[in-house]
């Protein structure tokens, strides 16, 4: 799903949705993704109007993504320099922080834009079902849970963005 070269519609076209070097988050990092998420583009090379509405972070991630959006000063300079992710467009347009339990790799991080301007798929096939039971002789509860589902991405992972870490 994520590359440094996608080629789109078969064309000669090509994008990145991942970084060219695997960095941590951090300002520069950030700052490369935004402006290649802004840099989408179609099959035809026109630039597509995607802004990220998320960015998701492991538990080991989440006091590092704060500091850089909601300090007020740059974190990264002794020089005093002002914050532009501070009051800047991505944050008051609703860049939300998405600290997700679940992810493994401890530096990775992603961006993702709005449901309605991204392509990932979650296909419910069979909702959560729960049945239980007790059993007479050892009075014993048995349970069983099952869900059938399905999650893939097509349109080359427009949409999406993101780094390994380091």
């Amino acid at each position: 799903m994520f590359s440094t070269a996608h080629l789109q519609d078969g064309s000669t076209v090509t994008f990145r949705n991942e970084l060219a070097t695997s960095a941590d988050l951090s300002i520069t990092s950030l700052r490369t993704a935004l402006i290649d998420f802004r840099n989408f583009r179609d099959g035809r090379n026109k630039r597509l109007n995607l802004r990220p509405a998320k960015i998701i972070v492991p538990p080991d991630g989440e006091w590092d993504v704060r500091e850089i959006l909601k300090s007020e000063l740059r974190s990264d300079t002794t020089e005093n320099a002002t914050n532009a992710f501070k009051g800047d467009e991505f944050n008051t347009a609703g860049l939300q922080i998405v600290v997700w339990n679940y992810l493994t790799d401890t530096d990775a991080w992603f961006l993702q834009a709005p449901e309605e301007d991204h392509w990932l798929i979650f296909l419910e096939r069979e909702k959560f079902n729960v049945v239980s039971d007790v059993n007479f002789r050892n009075r014993a509860l048995e349970v069983a849970a099952w869900a059938r589902f399905d999650v893939d991405w097509v349109n080359n992972g427009i949409g999406v963005y993101g780094s390994p870490g380091a």
